[in-house]
């Protein structure tokens, strides 16, 4: 092999959607691997750029006196367990969910409170009214219009449910003035997965039965620092890669959902090429 590693950088790749998590990367000449060999991703570094709420995880869904359905986004940003409840109580008592939709249709307030021993918010509303939160999962089996019709439709696809923000995967409480939360969550994402269809050969299996992982990355650092991964020192730790062609390979970050994370700030990593181990 006359090419035994490749410096990764996105800086020089070319974006998809101006996203950097998504990007191709082509090289000067073409490299050819032969059958035996095997790529190791031997380390990647990448900024702790993403925010406890992006486009992934924005929507709360409710439905008010079990005829409003409200599709409420909460603003992308980076949130603490407390500045996260107020933007909640905010949200929740909004006039307007957003253009075309109404907001709070019901009498009374939304109060938000934080239970620090128990990590967890309760959520009530005065006033003598109803509101229930709808999951994810329940949400997949309507169709947008019959269940919503006074908010104009709140499903949406993709539904970037807020559901493990709020520990509400699913959990569907029932209509009730009140509702607790299960335990909140505002680190969004815990692992990240760098794909390859490129370079894999299909032999791993990621979350969402996906096939083209070719190194998991976990998310140890505070958001502005930067997150380190290096390879886990195991000789049969690699990807196959044998028989391939390289010139213009094209490389994804995504999360356990396998969608792809909004990065705010480039990925950089190595991928050595060897021969297959013997042992």
């Amino acid at each position: 092999m006359q090419t035994r590693r490749i410096y990764v950088d996105s800086r020089h790749g070319d974006l998809t959607n101006n996203d950097v998590g998504r990007f191709s990367y082509s090289l000067d000449s073409q490299v050819v691997l032969p059958r035996d060999c095997v790529a190791y991703v031997t380390d990647i570094a990448l900024p702790h750029s993403w925010w406890s709420v992006d486009e992934t995880n924005e929507n709360l869904y409710i439905v008010e006196e079990g005829n409003h359905g409200r599709r409420i986004q909460i603003p992308n940003q980076n949130y603490d367990v407390l500045s996260l409840q107020t933007q909640l109580q905010n949200v929740l008592n909004q006039a307007s969910d957003g253009p075309g939709r109404g907001g709070k249709s019901v009498a009374g307030t939304y109060t938000v409170q934080y239970d620090s021993a128990k990590n967890q918010y309760n959520i009530g509303l005065s006033g003598g009214h109803n509101f229930q939160h709808y999951s994810r999962e329940k949400l997949m089996s309507y169709d947008g219009a019959s269940d919503f019709t006074q908010a104009g439709g709140v499903t949406v696809w993709p539904l970037a449910s807020c559901d493990d923000l709020l520990g509400l995967r699913g959990y569907d409480d029932i209509n009730s003035s009140s509702m607790t939360t299960g335990s909140i969550d505002v680190r969004n994402y815990h692992q990240l997965y760098l794909h390859s269809d490129s370079l894999t050969s299909f032999l791993s299996h990621g979350p969402m039965g996906v096939k083209s992982v070719i190194a998991r990355i976990p998310v140890n650092s505070k958001p502005g620092e930067t997150l380190h991964k290096q390879h886990s020192g195991l000789i049969h730790d690699f990807v196959s890669c044998g028989g391939v062609a390289l010139q213009n390979i094209k490389f994804s970050v995504r999360d356990g959902n396998n969608m792809p994370v909004r990065l705010r700030g480039h990925v950089s990593f190595t991928i050595l090429f060897v021969p297959q181990p013997l042992i």
